[in-house]
């Protein structure tokens, strides 16, 4: 394959594609604050996510406490009942 002779022209045009196609200055900076931005959004939610975690818990903590309570109350009537069968067994 013949070698091709590269001018000056040609030379400068390789340069010029190379440095159309590499990012600008304010490319970065348009990024920088685009990744600022979502990295602001991304802890709003984990701030969110965190508040509907607590909530959440609590809830839990209440319907575990209004069950143990219901349970409790459940065991002594039927304690109760086993005793008043009992005294009617033996009767």
């Amino acid at each position: 394959m013949p070698k091709k002779n590269v001018t000056i022209d040609d030379l400068a045009a390789m340069v010029k594609r190379g440095f159309d196609e590499t990012a600008r200055q304010d490319d970065l900076l348009a990024l920088q604050k685009d990744v600022t931005a979502l990295q602001k959004d991304v802890s709003a939610l984990q701030e969110d996510v965190n508040a509907i975690d607590m909530r959440l818990k609590n809830v839990e903590q209440l319907l575990l406490r209004q069950h143990s309570e219901q349970l409790r109350s459940l065991e002594s009537r039927v304690k109760r009942l086993e005793h008043l069968y009992e005294i009617k067994l033996q009767s």
